[in-house]
């Protein structure tokens, strides 16, 4: 059975929760994820104890433990905390036939909604809505705060009809049996089971099914509604309230309650997803490995080739006289009217160094290939031997340049791969809010210090800090200095403490903490007398 449930489905669950939660108190409520429509509710029964009660947008069952909840509550979760905390589950009930749940309390109805695209309502005692998960306008209803709520678009429920409703329902004419159930919410799976136990071929147009036949149909759907529930798991992972007639397979696995099997596989669902970083971390670090070999290897050519230039340029300067022999040979040649064949001929004929040396001429690139010292140097015969030495100097520097950059480009993979193995604290670090930088004080644009009294000094760092000093900062009470030399700081000794400081000298926004001491008249020494008038 895939994660959705179907409204079968719902109808055991409803009666599970029925018998599990009914009067206990809501303790807490943790959501996964801003706007994210999953959630566990602490429900307390005094008689029974504690419950998890987990809900998405496809299904809601009793959980056997609580899943690692975000430490900061999104902003509905603690919405549904404050109306919910303390709230006593008065009914649990089923819409219909529809994926539309309700939990009502001593206090308000919280509505479930798992039909696509999935919502969460807090509605008062009357259905006004008081404040939902996702706020929806449809073209026949829509759900916003301080608006009476509307169930989705529903059809008749076969739970609470008469068999002469069935009858008109399920005559839709050459429209198959098994469609025509499935479309009253038991969907395809479910639609088959019945018509299996019913004894009723699935593929028979409806329209043409005897009143026996639709009868039948009726007292099976009211029996597997009414059904004590015994779930099964297949092999394939499917989860069911009761074994299935229409599957040949062998049950994998029998279960006490239809929320066992549900939570197991949501669990499994947990443990894949907390995989996922690892797998991830694994996947991006072999990714960075192929880089780096990549990486590696060009830098190994660039080293190389820093040092084959390098040599060659060596090279040119150490046989000088005989690759200035070689260039101004073949320029001549080729000044005197020669064709490059007769060059050619005539470099393979003479017997001079210069020619013996000329392993190649590379007439349409402008350039000859030197024996120079037993190394193969290309020549440019349009330039000097300076400037062909000076080429393979470049680029001798160019392969440093480039060698250099591969090398820390290296070492930043490097610091990556190693990175890779924690990505979800670096990613979780990402996502926090960055500390914000102090502000700077006004006076840190200026030369300041604290004085041993513990005053703000501050002086101007030059002709436009000492007008700001000395025409913006400077208070009545305050102390200026100024050297009769040009351009020379203006020096102020602050009288008043700058808001936002301590200065230990400096009460804030007050004077020096320290009072001058009252005069008082000197003591007359010993023995003199007293003057008086």
């Amino acid at each position: 059975m895939p994660a959705e449930l179907r409204s079968l489905d719902f109808r055991f669950i409803v009666r599970e929760l029925r018998a599990s939660i009914l009067g206990g108190k809501f303790r807490k409520v943790y959501q996964y994820g801003q706007g994210q429509n999953k959630f566990l509710f602490d429900v307390y029964v005094s008689t029974k104890g504690g419950f998890w009660l987990y809900s998405d947008t496809e299904k809601m069952f009793l959980a056997q433990r609580k899943m690692d909840a975000p430490e900061t509550p999104p902003n509905f979760c603690m919405f549904l905390r404050k109306h919910l905390m303390g709230a006593t589950v008065k009914d649990i009930r089923q819409h219909g036939f529809d994926r539309v749940i309700e939990i009502v309390t001593d206090r308000n109805i919280l509505v479930f909604e798992f039909v696509p695209p999935g919502n969460v309502i807090l509605c008062d005692t009357f259905y006004n809505v008081i404040m939902p998960l996702r706020i929806q306008r449809w073209k026949d209803r829509e759900t916003i705060p301080r608006k009476p709520y509307v169930h989705p678009p529903s059809g008749e429920n076969p739970y609470n009809i008469s068999l002469d409703t069935f009858f008109r329902l399920i005559d839709k004419g050459e429209e198959k049996a098994v469609a025509v159930i499935a479309r009253m919410g038991f969907g395809g799976t479910y639609a088959s089971e019945i018509c299996a136990l019913a004894r009723v071929d699935p593929q028979k147009p409806s329209g043409s099914l005897s009143r026996g036949e639709a009868a039948e149909v009726f007292e099976v759907i009211r029996n597997i509604g009414e059904r004590k529930p015994e779930p099964v798991t297949y092999g394939d992972g499917s989860v069911f309230p009761f074994a299935l007639s229409t599957r040949s397979d062998p049950v994998k696995a029998k279960w006490s309650s239809f929320s066992a099997p549900l939570d197991e596989m949501f669990s499994e669902e947990i443990e894949e997803k907390a995989r996922e970083p690892e797998v991830k971390a694994e996947k991006e670090k072999q990714k960075i490995e192929k880089i780096m070999e990549r990486q590696k290897a060009a830098s190994e050519k660039l080293s190389e080739k820093r040092a084959d230039e390098r040599e060659k340029g060596d090279m040119i300067y150490k046989f000088y006289g005989l690759a200035e022999g070689i260039i101004d040979g073949i320029s001549n040649a080729k000044a005197s009217g020669l064709s490059w064949e007769e060059i050619k001929q005539r470099v393979k004929g003479e017997p001079t160094p210069e020619a013996e040396a000329i392993v190649e001429i590379r007439e349409h690139d402008g350039t000859v290939v030197a024996d120079l010292g037993g190394m193969e140097v290309e020549l440019d015969f349009t330039k000097s031997v300076e400037e062909n030495a000076a080429r393979y100097y470049d680029g001798s520097k160019d392969a440093r340049r480039k060698y250099e950059g591969a090398q820390a480009a290296i070492e930043q993979k490097m610091m990556e791969y190693e990175s890779a193995g924690t990505a979800p604290q670096a990613e979780k670090s990402a996502n926090e809010k960055k500390p914000r930088k102090p502000r700077r004080k006004w006076y840190e644009k200026f030369r300041w210090f604290i004085s041993s009294k513990k005053f703000l000094i501050v002086a101007g760092r030059d002709a436009a800090t000492n007008e700001e000093l000395v025409k913006k900062r400077t208070e009545p009470g305050d102390f200026v200095f100024h050297t009769d030399i040009h351009g020379s700081a203006f020096v102020v000794i602050k009288a008043k403490s700058p808001k936002g400081t301590k200065f230990a000298g400096i009460k804030d926004g007050g004077r020096s903490r320290r009072k001058p001491p009252k005069w008082r008249p000197p003591a007359p020494r010993r023995g003199a007398r007293a003057s008086g008038p």
